[in-house]
């Protein structure tokens, strides 16, 4: 802290020695200012509400002397007074909306006719902001419209703060102007006389203007509390009542085991929405929030590789043995060969010895399952180094940036190739392969081609493709994709109902395998659709997105399907509210490895206007949005393939369908609902409470 104090006193000392101290015409006209927006401890901090932290420095440095400032007097002004000061200076017009007072001791080159102009143009500049914030005001009014008398209009609802004000401002004009006519019509020995009484009407105009300023800047700080303390009842009883809702539907989701999970799980997901709402108080943790969520990500991961290893152990001791009624088991293999959309991995065996169910290496892919989320998540990390206090650190995308040009155009062709391969593998791996998928396969393929083309062009400035044929060509993309979730989206329910024709075993059927047959039909339903809208907004994406992101939108949709394979064969399953609160959490973070802050300063503005040839307020606000939340927005869409694969036990192989996909839909829209709402009301009270914290408009504000 010494060291940059002495920086900063040399560079002052540098500025001044080379204008204001020099003989030159340009440093007696010259006025150095120096201003902090804030104080600081002997520790270091300026966030709170002490006198250092709130007190700040102006410094004015000129060779004039100032009328009463002196090295042993500290004057105390207002940091709004600098706005007005410093417009008169410059010879512009004071801001419409400003609410400071002109500081006139810096005008001691003007003489007082110049010094008493520029405190009533403050005063009129007050005076019609004055008018703005009370339109019912007839005194106001009647002043604005440059009728300087109000009398008459006494006892009309301006109440008594405006019209003192009023009284104020006419006085200070009515001596002003008497002042002016007795300079102009009286002779040489008189004038001496009123010149040296213009602090009279000095000190009426800065009656009013003080009294002004303290008045609006009242007005700009009230608040209606009560509105406040009823509109934070409301948040507080709605986020209660969701609580409560997802508890209910929680507390009954339905088991494919007879056993839990283990309960750390559980305990680490509550502990750490609850220590993410905390953090929202700290500034730094809210510039830096992006650290919050890859702790939160990468603690679950490790805990679920815990959870494995002892999966493994328990499977290995002769003691784990649970035994399951042959029609369970009879069941559950026949509900997974139905279910396409959860095939097992030709490695993957599940063997029945004695009534024991063995799993081969399902506890294998676990592991590679999760190292593949640890591994592109600490990539995704270093990707992008957002915030503030390791912004200026080198990351990937800078290297990117600041590389040949070969490097950048690799790695984007190369997360092209990678999520059309893996989109194409979606949706051509569900058997039977019917003509519907290889539509889709081949619009995606295209889309794919006509993408790598728009890539190329705005690589290579010199391509052979106009700017009209780029906007063409990015039209095309959203044409084609958004045809192909559309048709997927409407054809989807025909091609579930092929997939369900493979389960018939020419014995007729009962009551209980129509049901199960139509259960298996909607879930091969939600599973395609998914899948293909999740390919389709990974190639849009690819599109949208800057060239340095290109990347970790490919490893978000790797990221995203090795999950959802993990919780498709952890054994034991895990409650069907923490795989929904896993992928929220994983697509929050997600959104900061895409390079996004809490600031406006990052959202991509450049790419909501790709494929438009004109602004349109509605396509680049929709544009911008799904720029800016393709991470959450992906993980979203990655429920669809997830909740295809949620698996119900015998118990609740009775129950009607529509029971069943109600409390599937229902935990995945609440748990995501109940996490933005605990946010919500959390940093909303925060807010409250800090609303005079130094950087409430800095730092918690945009967020």
């Amino acid at each position: 802290m010494v060291s940059k104090l002495n920086e900063m006193d040399s560079i002052i000392e540098e500025v001044d020695a080379s204008l204001i101290s020099s003989d030159s015409l340009l440093g007696y006209h010259t006025l150095l200012m120096v201003v902090s927006d804030h104080g600081m401890t002997d520790g270091g901090n300026h966030g709170g509400a002490t006198s250092q932290e709130t007190d700040a420095l102006a410094l004015f440095i000129a060779k004039r002397k100032f009328q009463y400032f002196s090295e042993t007097h500290n004057q105390e002004a207002f940091q709004v007074d600098i706005v007005p000061t410093l417009a008169l200076l410059l010879g512009v017009p004071i801001p419409k909306n400003n609410v400071g007072v002109v500081l006139l001791d810096l005008f001691s080159s003007l003489n007082v006719t110049e010094k008493l102009r520029a405190l009533e143009l403050n005063s009129w500049q007050l005076m019609r902001l004055l008018h703005v914030r009370s339109p019912k005001s007839l005194c106001v009014a009647s002043i604005c419209s440059d009728k300087i008398t109000i009398e008459g209009l006494e006892g009309v609802e301006d109440g008594e703060d405006i019209f003192r004000l009023c009284s104020m401002f006419r006085l200070a004009a009515e001596m002003h102007q008497l002042w002016k006519c007795q300079l102009l019509g009286s002779d040489k020995g008189s004038s001496s006389a009123n010149l040296s009484n213009w602090k009279t009407v000095a000190e009426a105009y800065m009656l009013f203007l003080r009294s002004a300023s303290s008045w609006l800047a009242r007005g700009t700080t009230e608040k209606k509390m009560l509105f406040i303390y009823v509109g934070g009842l409301f948040m507080l009883f709605s986020l209660v009542i969701i609580i409560w809702v997802a508890f209910l539907l929680c507390k009954g989701s339905f088991k494919c085991f007879t056993w839990q999970a283990g309960s750390l799980e559980e305990i680490v997901a509550v502990g750490g929405v609850a220590v993410h709402a905390i953090t929202l108080g700290s500034s730094s943790l809210v510039e830096e929030e992006q650290v919050t969520w890859y702790y939160l990500v990468t603690t679950i991961c490790f805990i679920f590789i815990r959870h494995a290893c002892q999966s493994v152990y328990l499977e290995s001791s002769p003691q784990w043995k649970f035994t399951f009624s042959s029609s369970l088991i009879s069941e559950l293999l026949k509900t997974s060969n139905q279910i396409t959309a959860s095939e097992k991995p030709k490695k993957l065996k599940v063997q029945l010895i004695d009534g024991t169910i063995s799993y081969g290496g399902i506890m294998k892919a676990q592991f590679l399952m999760l190292i593949v989320v640890v591994i592109s998540g600490r990539v995704l990390r270093g990707w992008h180094r957002s915030g503030v206090n390791w912004a200026h650190l080198c990351d990937i995308a800078k290297w990117l940036e600041d590389s040949n040009s070969l490097a950048l155009i690799t790695v984007r062709l190369i997360s092209l190739l990678l999520v059309t391969t893996v989109g194409c593998i979606l949706v051509l791996e569900m058997r039977p392969r019917l003509f519907l998928q290889k539509l889709i396969a081949v619009n995606m393929a295209i889309a794919s081609f006509l993408t790598m083309s728009y890539i190329l062009w705005t690589h290579n400035s010199t391509a052979w493709l106009s700017g009209s044929m780029s906007i063409l060509l990015a039209q095309l993309v959203y044409a084609i994709l958004g045809g192909t979730s559309l048709l997927a989206l409407l054809f989807s329910p025909w091609l579930a109902l092929d997939y369900c024709k493979m389960g018939k075993d020419g014995h007729g059927s009962n009551d209980k395998f129509v049901s199960l047959t139509f259960k298996a039909r909607e879930q091969a339903c939600l599973n395609f659709i998914g899948r293909v809208f999740l390919s389709c907004w990974c190639l849009l994406q690819l599109l949208l997105q800057q060239p340095v992101n290109t990347g970790p939108v490919g490893l978000l949709m790797l990221q995203l399907l090795a999950i959802i394979s993990f919780f498709n064969n952890a054994r034991p399953a895990y409650s069907l509210w923490m795989k929904v609160l896993t992928l929220f959490w994983m697509g929050s973070a997600g959104h900061f490895g895409l390079g996004n802050t809490n600031t406006l300063a990052t959202v991509d503005v450049a790419g909501a206007y790709i494929g438009l040839r004109s602004h349109s307020i509605l396509l680049t606000g929709i544009l911008a949005f799904i720029i800016t939340y393709a991470s959450p927005i992906m993980f979203m869409l990655g429920l669809l393939v997830l909740a295809s694969m949620f698996h119900t036990s015998e118990a609740h192989a009775q129950e009607k369908w529509q029971n069943w996909l109600f409390h599937v839909v229902a935990v995945f829209c609440v748990v995501p609902l109940t996490l933005n709402a605990v946010m919500l009301t959390t940093f909303t009270g925060i807010m409250f409470l800090m609303q005079g914290h130094l950087f409430v408009w800095s730092v918690f504000a945009p967020k």
